[in-house]
């Protein structure tokens, strides 16, 4: 139990820093922080699979 809450807590702190590192980006180049780009690069790190709908269509 006490793996899996290290294990945990490791990831967590590594999205963190991604997210850091994906505000800066984005601040850096004027862009509006697109929930969408933040979403796929958490997917593209977990390794998930994208959506088969499109984020907007899913939220109608």
């Amino acid at each position: 139990m006490l793996a899996s809450q290290v294990n945990l807590d490791h990831r967590l702190a590594e999205l963190r820093q991604i997210g850091a590192e994906l505000r800066d980006t984005q601040a850096a180049r004027g862009t509006d922080g697109s929930t969408r780009s933040i979403v796929a690069a958490l997917r593209s790190l977990l390794g998930w699979a994208p959506a088969t709908r499109s984020v907007r269509a899913s939220a109608h």
